[in-house]
Parts: C-alpha cells; sequence; structure tokens
C-alpha cells in the first residue's frame, strides 16, 4: 500500500510536532540528547510556522489516516 503525500496543514502542527523526537534516532550517543531534540523541535516549529512561504514546503506521508512522516523542503 502507497501512502498518501500531501501538503502539511495547520491542522497537523501538533501531529507533526509529536514526531520530533524520532529524529533524534541514530544521532552519535556523545551528542547531548536535550539539546539535539530541542534543536529539531525548533526546526519543525519553524517549519511549521512558515507554511504559507512560496519557497518552502512540509509534505506529510499518512497511511489510514496517521502520519507516518513527514519531509521539509525549500528553496536555498
Amino acid at each position: 500500500m502507497r501512502p498518501n503525500i500531501r501538503e502539511a496543514a495547520a491542522t497537523d502542527r501538533q501531529r507533526l510536532l509529536s514526531l520530533a523526537p524520532r529524529l533524534l534516532e541514530g544521532v552519535a550517543p556523545w551528542r547531548p540528547r536535550q539539546a539535539v531534540l530541542d534543536a529539531v523541535t525548533e526546526w519543525v516549529r519553524s517549519a511549521l510556522d512558515d507554511l504559507a512561504n512560496d519557497d518552502q514546503m512540509v509534505l506529510v506521508a499518512e497511511y489510514d489516516n496517521s502520519i507516518a512522516g513527514f519531509v521539509h523542503v525549500n528553496e536555498t
């Protein structure tokens, strides 16, 4: 079964922020976990704060109406 891919909406904010701790997987064990969690949470929050910006977007992958993941892309 393929995921449904769509642009993130403001109503996805809390569910996407709840995925931020998953971004700690694979982080070097010597890195301070709380500092990394704070950084990735701020990155997700910042991406979601700017959904109306035309040079970036957040795409959401859903299975059975549950968010499985997301990706943030921007023009630099």
